[in-house]
């Protein structure tokens, strides 16, 4: 996914309708929030097999 936002980041920005901005971005935030957690998760996961 990071890649497609870097190749279409602007295209998919500006995309998004005028009315919907807030929304999308109260979306993104609230998903890669999400994905930071499951991240932590993973590390914290692989910590306990390192010790």
């Amino acid at each position: 996914m990071s890649a497609a936002l870097t190749s279409d980041g602007e295209q998919l920005i500006d995309a998004v309708p005028e009315h919907c901005v807030d929304l999308v971005c109260q979306a993104v935030r609230e998903n890669a929030a999400a994905w930071a957690e499951f991240a932590g998760k993973l590390e914290r996961r692989a910590a306990g097999r390192k010790g």
